[in-house]
């Protein structure tokens, strides 16, 4: 639990990139399926709540690009 404890520190920071790669990471480097989809299921968890962000901040152009990114790097490396 540890892991998420780096996660929740970067997430109050503000730094979305180092959340997302700490994710992409734990989830990539489970042991186990268990593991993984608990690690799967918080950082869809994280992506569900920057999307509702989303429809808050609909006139923040660079905002909707990045979230749009991030959520397609997201269902890409699930596909892949």
């Amino acid at each position: 639990m540890a892991a998420m404890r780096h996660v929740s520190i970067e997430r109050r920071r503000g730094n979305s990139d180092a959340v997302d790669a700490q994710y992409r990471k734990y989830i990539d480097d489970a042991d186990s399926t268990e593991v993984r989809s608990f690690y799967s299921i918080k950082y869809a968890r994280y992506l569900a709540k920057v999307l509702l962000l989303f429809f808050f901040w609909k006139n923040n152009n660079h905002f909707i690009v990045n979230i749009l990114s991030i959520y397609c790097e997201y269902i890409m490396a699930f596909l892949l």
